[in-house]
């Protein structure tokens, strides 16, 4: 029982940082929309807005394999919006480095 409510707090403490991060990240590009990165689904939009992307990528998303080069070309925008490298996308493969991602791009 203890283990489920540790699994439970750290998955919603997880979500809400990432959401913040990334809801921070979003206002920094100017978009009206950062409320999104805590919805599911509603957040892929939100990062499909702020890397320009034509919102059809989602569909791309659903192709085994393809869906992961298709998140670091998202990923990789984004950094690039933010003014920092590229490569920084290839956090999201990194267990914990994607969680820093957001946090890494508002960073000065």
């Amino acid at each position: 029982m203890i283990s489920l409510i540790l699994s439970i707090s750290l998955g919603l403490g997880f979500w809400l940082a990432f959401g913040y991060g990334f809801q921070q990240v979003a206002e920094k590009l100017g978009s009206q929309n950062g409320i999104w990165a805590y919805i599911p689904i509603m957040n892929v939009l939100l990062y499909l807005e702020i890397a320009d992307l034509p919102t059809w990528y989602i569909v791309l998303l659903l192709v085994p394999v393809l869906n992961l080069a298709i998140l670091v070309m998202i990923f990789w925008k984004i950094s690039e919006a933010c003014q920092k490298p590229g490569w920084y996308s290839l956090l999201i493969f990194i267990p914990f480095g994607n969680l820093a991602l957001p946090f890494i791009l508002l960073s000065d």
